[in-house]
């Protein structure tokens, strides 16, 4: 017997792969305090041309890191440092934070600063038998944008959240594995209602400690309601009615799924198969620490497949998303993906009328509706009437180019992450946006040609809607202008903190408060910039707010729309303001 080949005896088939060396980059992490090399901190590397590409390396004794393999593109990079109790502070290069590698270069020099960070700390236990609770997460989130860090709970249910910049921020605490109801720090079920925790310097936050109640498990299983069969992967949401969800579970072999630390009271359990129509109902669930049940029967509905290709090249865009969206409400919409043909099938299309639209942006190209139409208004409609399938709806995707920048704050400079950057076409025909990383960094791609006005939002951490090279309405914002498949870069925004208008809204007739009320604020002459919901205690707080009168809109549940005027003045916040 022949002797067999690498790979052979293992059960591998035989198959010539060919490898290309990549670029490198390297450099080192700095204290910035004390100049001395951090050793045991990981940099990360990832493309900004919306591909999913992370490189990371780990850094020396020495402090120094090196990451090879890169494939040509322009790169950004971040420091993870918290577990050495460290935040990044700056990069070491002025150029809008991007590395750009060719071939088997060797860039070198690509350092980075970290600042030793705040603490905080505390235990999390039972409410009512004070036990602790071990292996359960912890995350403190910054209030101003800036990220923030996480911890896991040790065997004592204590755990210790290291790197935090200063600032504010919201904690939360979660242990639903073991039946526990979610948690912000002050008792909040939901973060607008979380007391923050300051920080400052290198300084330690003690017992902030979260004393956590059982919920309500809920269980039951889902069945098609045809033949009865089990249905597997089927994905369940849940949530105190008109607010957010708390829990989420899918679906096993056998149909199965447990829902746990769900508040007692009226939840919202949201119920989505691929290959079924899915539901959303109302329970009432009664006594916290027990379980319940519910089962759920899903119907078949209607099929939309075609594929998804580059209009010059043919070939498949893989993971691109592909929507069927409601016209009238009549329908629930429905997502998926490409897969590696660029194919795609929407199954459990409910009875109704649908638009079809490919988002593929991710990769550069322009989002389309049915057919090559870029617009809501101009899109074909489909109509499903029952189980009937609709084949060869197909896409030619076109790339597009790109706008990219940095947010920060006006005075600090400091980034602003997780704001919400869009930027309207003078065209009509929409737009695209996208969210801040944790540096202020962002990226839209797939940006069809055009002109473009581009805006911030960050009203959450208490921003004012900001324009690129105005104010806070349109009026005077810089113009943006898109052609072919290039990257309009440095488009920066510098925002201004503004002030907030919080209060309670209540029932006139009862006086008990009213939950999921809408409320929007804006100054009059220029629309809305601030918006929330009331929680389960009828509280409001509207952030990101200027100066000048200022008009409030309460709505929904049922009650007359509401409009009260009020008067902001030198950035100082209004408090109950109350309906």
């Amino acid at each position: 017997m022949a002797d067999a080949r690498p790979g052979q005896s293992r059960g591998y088939f035989e198959r010539d792969i060919v490898l290309t060396r990549g670029a490198s980059i390297t450099g080192k992490v700095v204290d910035a305090d004390t100049g001395l090399l951090v050793s045991e901190v990981t940099v990360h590397f990832e493309r900004i041309d919306g591909l999913d590409t992370n490189l990371h390396a780990q850094t020396d004794r020495d402090g120094r890191y090196r990451i090879e393999g890169f494939a040509d593109g322009a790169y950004r990079g971040h420091v993870d440092a918290q577990n050495r109790g460290y935040y990044e502070t700056q990069r070491s290069r002025d150029d809008a934070g991007t590395v750009t590698v060719q071939g088997t270069k060797v860039i070198e020099g690509i350092d980075f600063e970290v600042a030793r960070g705040a603490t905080i700390s505390g235990r999390m236990f039972d409410a009512e038998t004070g036990l602790p609770i071990a292996n359960a997460h912890v995350g403190a989130r910054s209030t101003e944008g800036h990220g923030g860090s996480s911890d896991e709970t040790d065997l004592e249910g204590r755990y210790t959240i290291r790197g935090l910049a200063p600032g504010a921020y919201r904690v939360k605490a979660d242990a639903d594995s073991e039946g526990y109801i979610q948690q912000y720090y002050g008792g909040a079920l939901f973060r607008d209602d979380a007391v923050t925790v300051a920080v400052k310097g290198t300084g330690a936050v003690n017992d902030i400690d979260f004393p956590m109640k059982r919920g309500v498990t809920l269980i039951g299983r889902i069945t098609d309601a045809e033949d009865g069969s089990p249905v597997a992967g089927a994905e369940l949401s849940a949530g105190p009615i008109d607010q957010d969800q708390v829990a989420w579970a899918s679906t096993g072999r056998d149909g199965k799924y447990t829902l746990t630390g769900l508040p007692a009271g009226i939840v919202t359990v949201e119920v989505w198969s691929q290959r079924h129509i899915g539901e959303r109902v109302n329970l009432r669930l009664t006594n916290s620490g027990s379980t319940m049940s519910a089962d759920f029967e899903l119907g078949r509905g209607g099929t939309i497949s075609g594929t998804v290709v580059n209009a010059a090249t043919g070939k498949p865009i893989i993971d691109a998303e592909v929507g069927a969206e409601s016209v009238n409400g009549d329908g629930v919409n429905v997502y998926v993906g490409t897969d590696g043909n660029g194919t795609f099938t929407m199954e459990g299309l409910a009875a109704g009328s649908y638009r079809i639209r490919v988002d593929a942006r991710r990769s550069g190209y322009i989002e389309q509706y049915y057919e090559a139409e870029k617009s809501w208004d101009a899109a074909a409609r489909f109509t499903i009437v029952g189980t009937e399938t609709i084949e060869d709806i197909d896409f030619e995707m076109v790339l597009g180019g790109a706008i990219a920048g940095r947010i920060v704050d006006a005075k600090t400079g400091v980034p602003v992450a997780d704001a919400w950057i869009e930027a309207t076409s003078f065209q009509g025909y929409g737009g695209v946006n996208g969210n801040t990383d944790s540096q202020g960094w962002y990226k839209l791609t797939g940006v069809a040609p055009g002109n473009y006005r581009v805006k911030a939002y960050a009203d959450g951490a208490g921003y004012i809607r900001q324009y690129y090279g105005g104010g806070h309405s349109s009026d005077g914002a810089g113009l943006i202008s898109v052609n072919g498949t290039g990257t309009v870069g440095s488009v920066d925004i510098a925002m201004t903190r503004g002030a907030s208008i919080s209060g309670r809204i209540t029932d006139a007739a009862t006086g008990q408060p009213i939950s999921g009320m809408d409320l929007s604020a804006g100054p009059v002459d220029s629309g809305q910039l601030a918006w929330d919901s009331t929680n389960s205690d009828g509280t409001f707080a509207l952030r990101g707010l200027p100066d000048g009168v200022i008009e409030v809109i309460a709505q929904g549940q049922g009650y007359l729309e509401v409009r009260k005027l009020v008067t902001i003045a030198d950035g100082k916040d209004v408090t109950d303001f109350n309906f």
